[in-house]
């Protein structure tokens, strides 16, 4: 991938990352989102993924809850956050922020030092512009051709995984056995 490519990439990407920041109280649909980074829906996921170092359904329960914790330091009330922040129900943003943040959302509001976030890895080497270095290897891998095909019906077989993806292994292993 040429560097001009790239810079034109990461800033399509960029402007995406603006966007959610700016919404994160609306809908944030896939197609919405790949529209204005000017990718298909299934190219900008690709991306987003390997620039961001997350998934955008992880990137933007991430940043939800990050400034809904903001807000409840400053005084907001969990309800009220909850709404603010694109959550249809208090329960399940209590759900998703305890799962971030290993305590409820009230106690948070009043911890003298809230925990850090459990579910985001930090590691990652990232530019300038908060996103991911990416190598050229990782271009190329990237660089597939893509046909969609249709197929007549067939019978098929599969297993359910619940859990991380990481794990996903000993399922293949169950179907193939």
């Amino acid at each position: 991938m040429r560097n001009t490519t790239q810079q034109d990439y990461r800033k399509r990407i960029r402007n995406v990352l603006d966007y959610i920041q700016d919404h994160l109280g609306e809908p944030l649909a896939l197609e919405t989102l790949a529209a204005i980074a000017y990718f298909s829906p299934f190219h900008f996921h690709r991306l987003f993924r390997l620039m961001v170092g997350e998934t955008l359904a992880d990137h933007i329960r991430r940043r939800r809850l990050e400034s809904a914790a903001q807000s409840l330091r400053n005084g907001a009330q969990v309800l009220a956050t909850a709404l603010d922040f694109g959550y249809e129900t208090p329960e399940s943003f209590s759900r998703a922020f305890k799962t971030f943040y290993g305590i409820s959302p009230s106690a948070y509001a009043h911890a003298d030092i809230p925990p850090s976030p459990k579910a985001y890895d930090t590691n990652l080497l990232r530019g300038p512009d908060g996103l991911l270095l990416i190598l050229p290897d990782s271009i190329r891998r990237m660089n597939m051709e893509i046909e969609l095909v249709k197929l007549e019906d067939m019978p098929i077989a599969y297993l359910r995984h619940s859990g991380p993806y990481d794990d996903i292994g000993e399922v293949f292993q169950r179907v193939i056995g």
